[in-house]
């Protein structure tokens, strides 16, 4: 299957959740996606320090609030937050294995040039 990513947000200020995927998705990923649990690797930019955040969820949408609300004690001081990139996958063994790679050096690097490519960030590293 291939892996799903949402599409970054506008140049506002106001930040939500964006609701829109960039594959479009047929009939038979339809009826895949709405009857089998997804599991979600998500980067956040945070507005306040300028640094990513990498994690795993299967409820985007109520982690990406979570975040913002100050709910989750490692990211609390860092809201608020952009989301800037995600990967759905069938299994969590997949999700925890695309944040390992995108953790790493190697795949920290792979990130930024995606997020730079999609034009999400500028070539400072900056979010557009």
């Amino acid at each position: 299957m291939e892996r799903l990513v949402a599409r970054p947000y506008g140049r506002s200020s106001v930040r939500v959740w964006p609701p829109l995927l960039i594959k479009e998705v047929g009939f038979t990923d339809l009826f895949f996606l709405t009857n089998r649990q997804m599991y979600y690797f998500y980067v956040l930019y945070s507005l306040k320090d300028k640094k990513l955040y990498k994690g795993i969820t299967s409820d985007i949408a109520q982690r990406f609030i979570r975040h913002n609300s100050g709910g989750n004690k490692s990211t609390a001081h860092r809201k608020p937050f952009a989301l800037v990139y995600i990967e759905a996958f069938p299994l969590k063994e997949e999700a925890l294995e695309a944040e390992r790679f995108y953790k790493s050096l190697e795949g920290g690097t792979r990130l930024k040039s995606i997020l730079f490519e999609k034009g999400i960030f500028d070539q400072e590293g900056k979010l557009n």
